[in-house]
């Protein structure tokens, strides 16, 4: 038996989690740790942004999907990978830790938004808005809605 752990459940998570399930069968074991409990739909944040879809639409929890496919979902941010021991420490949400061994290692954490890097840039300290992340949209919307309010007057 093979144990398959992948740090993270954006778009490369989640697939190579669901995929691996299918190909491997019962007899491995795929785990996925994941900060959040839900997946969601980057590409439709577009919509969010322009305040033509909420936010809400463009997530669904992510633990019936991989409890129906045989994945083990564990909720919380991984903190360590201890590659001599082949496990990942798991900070869970609400508490506690959780250690996860692994034959083999998945990670796929998605990137690292840099907007300190070029001066006014960002939805927080500088001028610009983003739908890069959940919240971001959000912003976005709320903003482009203000713009459109004080044009339509």
């Amino acid at each position: 038996m093979a144990k398959v752990a992948s740090i993270g459940a954006g778009f490369a998570g989640q697939t190579a989690a669901l995929y691996l399930g299918d190909a491997l069968g019962a007899e491995h074991e795929i785990t996925v740790i994941n900060r959040l409990k839900e997946f969601s739909y980057v590409p439709s944040w577009v919509w969010v942004g322009i305040g033509r879809m909420p936010v809400e639409k463009t997530m669904f929890p992510l633990e019936p999907v991989y409890r129906r496919s045989g994945v083990r979902f564990v909720h919380g941010r991984a903190t360590q990978v201890l590659v001599d021991e082949r496990t990942v420490v798991v900070e869970r949400d609400g508490g506690g830790e959780a250690r996860v061994g692994y034959d083999h290692l998945i990670v796929a954490t998605g990137p690292r938004l840099d907007f300190e890097g070029t001066e006014g840039l960002g939805p927080e300290a500088g001028y610009s808005q983003s739908i890069c992340m959940g919240p971001h949209a959000v912003r976005a919307r709320d903003a482009y809605l203000e713009e459109v309010a004080r044009l339509e007057k």
